[in-house]
């Protein structure tokens, strides 16, 4: 029951917590009535930098891990260091294209970041469940 306590606390607190800024955004533009997208809402790598905070935290709790389940444990952390450096990647190549006024695939980040996002929550979800085994 401990595990599925701090599952709850992870899903709760830093899932909802860090898309909260996004979510409240989407409601500012309902209720304006300026309507919306998906990639008006995170097509500037938004989610990339979510998607960073999650995996870095989720790096931190495997510092508390016990020996069990090692291998699985150093898998959850080879893929948050590289959620970490390709979120870092994507954010700054945005940014460059935004900086420098060049073309980019507005469509190609807003769905690479979703991707990377839920890759990101279900690595991040594994990592606090086996810190916790």
């Amino acid at each position: 029951m401990k595990v599925l306590k701090r599952f709850s606390l992870w899903l709760l607190f830093a899932v909802v917590g860090a898309l909260f800024p996004i979510l409240v955004w989407a409601g500012v533009l309902a209720v304006a009535g300026k309507g919306f997208s998906l990639a008006c809402l995170i097509g500037n790598g938004e989610l990339l930098l979510v998607s960073s905070g999650l995996a870095v935290t989720a790096i931190g709790d495997l510092t508390e891990i016990k020996k069990k389940y090692r291998t699985a444990q150093l898998y959850c952390l080879f893929f948050c260091l590289v959620v970490v450096v390709m979120s870092t990647a994507g954010y700054t190549a945005i940014g460059l294209f935004n900086m420098w006024d060049a073309d980019y695939s507005v469509r190609f980040a807003t769905w690479g970041s979703v991707a990377l996002f839920a890759c990101t929550a279900l690595s991040s979800a594994l990592c606090i469940l086996l810190a916790r085994i």
